[in-house]
């Protein structure tokens, strides 16, 4: 019988490097398409997923310190040993058959555990998930699999609740908003201030942020009174928040200045105000007119959309809900709605259109918190990057600036084609940028979807028309005129 010429601290520094060598190798971009290849990547994806997440062993074996210590640790048993007397070394570790058999049987129990875990987490990621389904999609579904039966999993009463939502949201646009923003249209600020004085602007400018803040309120407890139908109703006023949120702490900034100086002469209030107000009116596209121009648009979308959903019962147990289409584990807007509006655009004052980002709300339906993420557009055409930011509320966020998504959390992100929020004219948008791809890295691994001329253009299209809409006057009712 051979004799190994380590002894026990030997081999114990021995399995502490391979135990890193192993995950080093498992974690290589080759091994993982091999073991793809296999069908046994999935297993090796939970364990190594689940080093990395709490409420696991893997708490401590994934950390990057405890990796540095095992490895030091090893070298160190290994050197000890090598240090040892000839005496020691003449009572090395000299295996019999019945250990060496053991042994083989704990490595053969170890893969079957490995392989246990992968079938068992193949048979839950792949089990069938209730979803609401689209006229298109289930002709889509119909031409791949004609034996399946697509089917809406709300009933008709839920979705005239949803439609009632939908009225109630354009209600609080049409009524609040809109005069609202209609009114940023015409201030004589310089006129105000002349013969009003700082009260007279501040005055002005607070009925058009009241409405705006009032807005916020009634369209976020809409959404909160409506939270069981998020994933229908939210995607809708995606951006809210924000666009909301900048009306709201701009103009109140520049009221609390000239509430600052009551009695200041007009020159003085002017030279206070003039670039605070420009830069207001600078940043009004940009940060809420391109929300606020779709918001028709995605309104009267969603409402044909639900019309156009068949009325049937919600299935009992005894009725199972087939599979829906394919979804990312985001569950982006573009991916659920044929009309999402993932380019964000307003028009200048001679009605010509303007691209301002990418945008794109989903959820992490991961089941594991996203603690590491990295997003960007492509152009296709160029290849420039284009990254991205979260919104927050009313704040907005880099990707290092945020903490882990949490599971089932919104994510919200928009990804501008130019610095500092700048506009691109429509024509050089398509002729530079389209068409183009978006990446989101999570976690080690890469979402993506490319966005062709064909897909964007609809888009552009539909929002020319209302524009073209809202320019025309509607009819109104007029006073004779008495000197005819």
């Amino acid at each position: 019988m051979w004799r190994f010429r380590q002894g026990w601290i030997g081999l114990a520094g021995d399995l502490l490097l391979l135990w890193e060598a192993l995950r080093f190798l498992w974690e290589w971009r080759y091994t993982r398409w091999l073991l793809e290849m296999a069908n046994v990547g999935q297993a090796i994806d939970f364990v190594l997923d689940h080093w990395k997440h709490p409420g696991w062993v893997g708490v401590l074996v994934g950390n990057p310190l405890v990796q540095f210590l095992t490895i030091i640790v090893g070298l160190s048993l290994i050197f000890w040993d090598a240090r040892r007397s000839k005496a020691d070394k003449a009572q090395s570790f000299k295996p019999a058959p019945r250990q060496m058999i053991i042994a083989g049987l704990v490595v053969i129990a170890i893969g079957l555990v490995i392989a246990g875990i992968g079938l068992w987490q193949q048979s839950h990621t792949q089990a069938p998930t209730a979803s609401l389904v689209s006229p298109q999609q289930q002709t889509k579904a119909s031409d791949a699999a004609p034996s399946e039966n697509k089917t809406s999993i709300y009933t008709v009463d839920e979705i005239q609740e949803m439609l009632g939502a939908l009225r109630d949201i354009r209600k609080v646009i049409n009524d609040q908003t809109t005069p609202a923003y209609e009114a940023t249209q015409n201030i004589g600020w310089e006129r105000l201030l002349t013969t009003g004085g700082a009260a007279a602007l501040a005055a002005k400018l607070a009925t058009i942020r009241d409405p705006m803040r009032q807005s916020f309120k009634d369209l976020t407890k809409l959404l909160y009174d409506n939270r069981h139908y998020d994933l229908e109703l939210r995607p809708v006023v995606s951006g809210y928040d924000s666009a909301y949120g900048w009306m709201d702490g701009s103009l109140t900034s520049i009221i609390n200045d000239l509430n600052k100086y009551p009695t200041a002469s007009a020159d003085v209030l002017i030279a206070l105000v003039r670039d605070r107000f420009v830069e207001w009116a600078n940043g009004m596209g940009a940060n809420f007119a391109s929300w606020y121009g779709q918001m028709d648009a995605c309104i009267t979308a969603k409402t044909k959309e639900l019309r156009e959903w068949p009325r049937v019962a919600r299935p009992t147990q005894q009725q199972p809900v087939a599979a829906p289409l394919s979804l990312s584990p985001f569950e982006w807007g573009f991916e659920r709605y044929p009309w999402y509006p993932f380019i964000g655009m307003s028009a200048d004052a001679d009605k010509r259109i303007l691209v301002h980002f990418f945008q794109a709300q989903g959820f992490n339906r991961t089941k594991d918190p996203i603690t590491k993420v990295h997003g960007y557009v492509r152009s296709d055409r160029t290849n420039v990057q284009y990254p991205i930011y979260f919104n927050l509320g009313r704040n907005r966020a880099t990707e290092s600036e945020i903490n882990p998504i949490p599971v089932d959390a919104i994510i919200d992100i928009r990804a501008p084609f130019l610095p500092n929020d700048g506009l691109i004219p429509v024509q050089q948008f398509l002729n530079e940028i389209v068409p183009f791809t978006f990446f989101f890295e999570y976690d080690g691994k890469t979402y993506r979807r490319s966005f062709s001329l064909d897909e964007i253009e609809p888009l552009i299209r539909q929002y020319e028309q209302e524009i073209r809409k809202s320019s025309v006057q509607p009819p109104q009712m007029s006073k004779k005129d008495e000197s005819k």
